[in-house]
C-alpha cells in the first residue's frame, strides 16, 4: 500500500477566519488552527503531510473532533491531513442560528483552496452534511477523489419539512444523547437551530442537481443502522454520480456516526484501498 513519504515538520499555521466574540471561552478556542488532533474538542487542525492532501468535514451542528479518527489514520499514513470548523459551528447554537447553507459551503471552499495551496492532490472526505459538501467540491472543483458518509440526501424524519414555517415559533429543538461511547470524542451541540434546517434541505436540493458533475473517482459510505439518514440515501447518491470509478460501502454494524462506532476499522480500510485505487 502506497504512503506519503518525507513527512515535513511545518511550523507554520494559517489563523481560523472565524469571528470571535470575546466573552466565551468556547469561541476563544477556535481562533487558531491546531497543527494536531485533540479528541473531543472542537477546535480545527491543519496537519502537514506528503504532497496528497484530504480535507475532512464535519456534520450538521457537530465539529472537527468526529472526524479525529480518520484524522489520526491518515496522519499515519503521511497525508496532509485539513479539516476546518464550519461556519456557526464550534461555538453556541445562537452562533449557528445566524447562519446558513451559504456560509457552510464558504467554510468549506475556504478549507479546500488552503489544502490545495499546501497540497499537489486533494481529496475531500465529508460525513453527513459534511458529506454533502464533499460532493458539492468534487461537483464544483477539480479534486482528485472524493468520500461521502452517510450524507442526507434522504433523512428519515419528514418532520424536517415543516421547519420553514417551524422556525417562527420554535428557536431550538433538543437533540438525543449521544451514544455514550462516543461521548469522549465528540463536540457537538445539544440543540437544533431549527432556523438552519431549512438551510440543510436546501443544500440537500442543491447536491442533488449536481451530483452528476461529479467526475472524480467516489466513496459512498452508509452505516446500516443509521437513524438519521434514510437507508436509500446511499443509493440514490451512487447511481446519480458522474463518476466512472464509484462504489458503495456498508457498514452493518453502524450507525450514523461511522468514523466512531463498530466497523472504524473497516472503514478506514475502505479509504485505504480507495486512496491507492484513485492513484495516490
Amino acid at each position: 500500500m502506497h504512503r506519503d513519504e518525507g513527512r515535513e515538520n511545518h511550523r507554520w499555521l494559517p489563523r481560523c477566519k472565524l469571528k470571535i466574540a470575546p466573552d466565551t471561552r468556547a469561541r476563544k478556542w477556535c481562533c487558531r488552527m491546531k497543527d494536531r488532533v485533540e479528541r473531543g474538542r472542537p477546535d480545527p487542525y491543519f496537519i502537514s503531510g506528503g504532497p496528497t492532501g484530504c480535507l475532512l468535514i464535519h456534520g450538521f451542528t457537530g465539529s472537527p473532533a468526529e472526524m479525529a479518527p480518520v484524522a489520526e489514520h491518515l496522519c499515519g499514513q503521511g497525508f496532509t491531513v485539513h479539516a476546518p470548523l464550519l461556519a456557526g459551528h464550534g461555538t453556541t447554537p445562537e452562533d449557528m442560528e445566524r447562519t446558513g447553507w451559504r456560509e457552510w459551503v464558504h467554510s468549506a471552499e475556504e478549507g479546500c483552496d488552503l489544502l490545495a495551496g499546501r497540497a499537489q492532490r486533494v481529496y475531500v472526505v465529508g460525513l453527513s452534511m459534511g458529506g454533502l459538501l464533499a460532493l458539492h467540491l468534487a461537483a464544483t472543483r477539480r479534486v482528485d477523489g472524493v468520500v461521502s458518509m452517510c450524507a442526507p440526501i434522504r433523512l428519515r424524519k419528514r418532520s424536517a419539512v415543516f421547519t420553514p414555517v417551524l422556525r417562527h415559533f420554535v428557536r431550538f429543538t433538543p437533540k438525543s444523547a449521544p451514544d455514550p461511547r462516543f461521548r469522549r470524542d465528540l463536540w457537538s451541540y445539544d440543540r437544533t437551530p431549527v432556523a438552519c434546517v431549512p438551510h440543510l434541505l436546501e443544500l440537500v436540493r442543491r447536491v442533488r442537481r449536481e451530483l452528476r458533475a461529479v467526475e472524480a473517482p467516489a466513496l459512498v459510505v452508509q452505516g446500516a443502522n443509521d437513524q438519521t439518514v434514510d437507508s436509500g440515501s446511499a443509493r440514490l447518491i451512487l447511481d446519480r454520480l458522474g463518476s466512472r470509478t464509484k462504489s458503495l460501502v456498508t457498514l452493518p454494524a453502524s450507525g450514523h456516526m461511522v468514523t466512531l462506532d463498530r466497523d472504524q476499522a473497516a472503514l478506514l480500510s475502505a479509504i485505504d484501498a480507495f486512496m491507492v485505487e484513485g492513484g495516490t
